[in-house]
């Protein structure tokens, strides 16, 4: 194979080096300078989608920004107002409440002044609100009732003789929260007493009609009334009720949650909860809407929770967030009038505060600091969502906020590292996050821009040209190989077929003149077996002639009209003679009406021939032909059957190829020239008919030739 592939290539160097230097090298020159300016396409495109990203966190950096500055202008404003300035609490609540309401981003606010501790608003401190004395916005008489009743209560344990000097007590006051006081006295003397029914009454009232009452350590006594209310309703058997209040009373001391401070919130709702729970343990039959009152109950702690949360903001507001302020304050030591960032990550929590100082009354030095804590659920679910549809992102990317600590503040995180994208902070640091804008389709965006763009299309088109002219060039390479090998095929089959029959004619001329035969029966056989060799000889040249002139179109057919039967038969005794000493069975069986075609006597008993030379070539031991003519209404069938060694199914396509010998058959014989098949075909083609094959390996073959009845040749 070596051999042929450095002949081929010999014979075709001319035309390689035409396809090298016409089409080989331009088209690679032209391809790098295509995948050069590709790579710059990319780049536009990268740097263009890197712009637009950067675009849009910019103008994300800028709104976040204005909205701070905003706040910022606020604080400057309040912090320069007399209210502030005069350390007016009363009106500071609700100026700032108005801030609260008309700016949803300022959060929780508070003030340290310099000789106070730190004021929240909403926040009461444990320190707020000092007890009251039990005397006081009583006059003389009242005072001398209040003490009486107090002893008889307090001293003696005579709850009776307390109850009605408190009413009596109760008679000569106006204002309302004292009002309320001795109300809540009397129902208290009258638990002790054991009359709880007439006690939850006056509880009852005192809900109802007193709501804006507070005992006399500021707490609301709605609350303390709703926590009696329930012990009285437990003493009177009434569990139902006592457990529906419990529940009310939860409720109530989460909506005056803000007049309490955080230990009062913790150990009044420790209260409720512990009673609601009892009752639950202890009467579940009793309670058929148990699942009402739990999932009621469930609701209300959650409320809870959240109103201990935001204590704890306060908390940490106070511990860790104020004195780092006042001591930065401290370091500068003079008055500013700027606004001061101040960032600090506490567990889960971003506190970002804006601060200011609260000059004195002669603005010339500061006697407090003004911060506000900028409502992180607000800024965090609401104030970005706003922005991020403004800016109106491409709907495949992806836009992320996080922390420092990759704690994500908005968005999803992407578990790809590999996406393209940007990664941007604010201005300041402030807030302390990380913008990150990816885009999970921009690789298929890249590739859709490269797939418009004209280099792309160029390059390949050169490369299908480079493609399809080395199959051209290794197809003709290949071809010229298969031919130089079937020739060498070729030289070696012909020069055995011709070397066998004129060897044998050369022998027995020999002996015929050197007369050493004298037997006329075996000079006959001699004479025989020469004419025999001659045949072959005559027929093998024919073959190649015949084949051809086919091809060049030069070979001349002449058809006549004839009958098919007779025919055959002829040509089956004919082709007896040439194997006289061979025991071979010829089977005929001919359909009725066979009618008579136009063929050429000679090219068709050529075909036959050929076939009936390939039936006995390729049989061993007993040979059977069996050569049957069947019609339809348009063709005729013509099938020549034998019992050889059959074909492989892989060589079916490939037996009427010029030189071609299936893979059985150099095994059987080493005559043949691979001609015979194809000539065949030839000569049927020429017949305007088609000639097929149906072989089992190892049982025969059966050829079929199919010429048409009608109008087969032209004439």
């Amino acid at each position: 194979m070596k051999k042929e592939l450095l002949i081929a290539l010999g014979r075709h160097k001319r035309l390689i080096a035409i396809f090298l230097l016409t089409i080989f090298l331009p088209s690679v020159l032209l391809s790098i300078f295509g995948i050069l300016a590709l790579r710059n396409e990319k780049f536009r495109l990268e740097k263009q989608f890197e712009e637009e990203q950067l675009r849009i966190a910019e103008h994300f950096k800028s709104q976040v920004g204005s909205n701070i500055r905003d706040a910022e202008n606020v604080l400057q404003l309040l912090r320069q107002n007399p209210i502030l300035v005069n350390k007016e609490y009363e009106e500071i609540e609700p100026l700032l409440d108005d801030q609260v309401a008309e700016n949803r981003l300022l959060g929780q606010f508070f003030i340290v002044y310099n000789d106070t501790k730190p004021w929240f608003l909403h926040f009461r401190a444990d320190t707020d609100n000092p007890p009251i004395e039990s005397t006081l916005g009583f006059n003389a008489a009242h005072q001398d009732k209040l003490k009486r009743a107090e002893r008889y209560e307090f001293m003696q344990n005579n709850y009776p003789m307390a109850i009605p000097i408190y009413e009596e007590l109760l008679v000569g006051l106006r204002d309302r929260n004292l009002q309320g006081q001795i109300l809540n006295h009397i129902a208290r003397n009258l638990v002790k007493s054991g009359k709880y029914q007439e006690a939850g009454e006056i509880y009852s009232s005192i809900i109802n009609d007193f709501q804006k009452s507070k005992t006399s350590r500021g707490i609301p006594l709605v609350i303390t009334s709703r926590l009696q209310l329930v012990d009285c309703y437990l003493k009177s058997g009434e569990g139902e009720n006592a457990l529906k209040e419990s529940l009310n009373a939860i409720e109530e001391i989460l909506l005056n949650w803000r007049d309490l401070t955080e230990n009062q919130l913790k150990t009044y709702t420790s209260m409720a909860i512990e009673a609601f729970t009892n009752i639950l343990d202890k009467k579940p039959d009793a309670l058929p809407a148990k699942e009402n009152y739990v999932k009621e109950f469930e609701h209300l702690k959650a409320d809870y929770q959240v109103k201990i949360e935001q204590w704890k903001i306060i908390n940490d507001l106070k511990n860790e967030c104020i004195p780092e302020l006042q001591r930065e304050f401290m370091q500068t030591n003079t008055y500013s009038q700027n606004t001061f960032r101040y960032s600090k990550t506490i567990g889960d929590e971003n506190f970002l505060i804006l601060a200011s100082l609260i000059p004195d009354n002669n603005k010339t030095g500061a006697q407090g600091i003004l911060g506000v804590k900028i409502n992180s659920v607000f800024f965090e679910n609401d104030l970005i969502t706003k922005i991020i549809e403004e800016v109106r992102l491409n709907e495949n990317a992806n836009f992320v906020i996080t922390d420092l600590k990759g704690r994500v503040i908005f968005g999803e995180k992407t578990p790809s590292d590999e996406l393209s994208g940007i990664t941007l902070f604010f201005n300041d640091n402030f807030p302390p996050w990380r913008i990150e804008i990816t885009n999970n389709q921009f690789e298929k965006i890249l590739l859709k821009g490269i797939y418009k763009s004209f280099y792309f299309w160029t390059i390949l088109t050169i490369i299908i040209i480079l493609i399809f002219g080395v199959f051209l060039i290794m197809r003709t390479i290949f071809h010229e190989m298969d031919v130089l090998k079937l020739k060498s095929e070729l030289v070696s089959s012909v020069s055995h077929e011709f070397k066998t029959p004129i060897t044998s004619i050369k022998a027995l001329t020999e002996r015929l003149l050197d007369q050493k035969v004298n037997d006329p029966a075996r000079m006959k056989e001699y004479y025989s077996e020469i004419l025999w060799d001659a045949d072959n000889l005559s027929r093998l040249v024919g073959n190649f002639l015949d084949s051809t002139m086919i091809e060049e179109g030069k070979k001349q057919y002449d058809f006549e009209e004839t009958d098919i039967k007779q025919w055959i038969t002829q040509t089956i005794t004919n082709f007896r003679k040439k194997y006289p000493q061979k025991g071979i069975n010829f089977n005929s069986r001919f359909s009725a009406d066979i009618p008579p075609i136009a063929i050429d006597k000679n090219a068709m008993e050529q075909a036959i021939n050929n076939l009936l030379d390939n039936a006995i070539k390729f049989t061993s031991g007993k040979i059977v032909v069996e050569i049957i003519v069947e019609k339809d209404e348009n063709n005729l069938f013509l099938k020549v059957s034998d019992n050889g060694i059959g074909i492989h199914k892989e060589d079916l396509d490939k037996i009427f190829e010029k030189f071609y010998r299936g893979r059985n058959a150099p095994r059987h014989t080493s005559t043949g020239t691979g001609l015979g098949l194809t000539l065949v075909r030839q000569i049927i083609e020429a017949h305007r008919g088609e000639i097929s094959v149906d072989s089992k390996v190892g049982s025969g073959s059966t050829f079929t030739i199919i010429l048409p009845l009608r109008n087969n040749i032209e004439t």
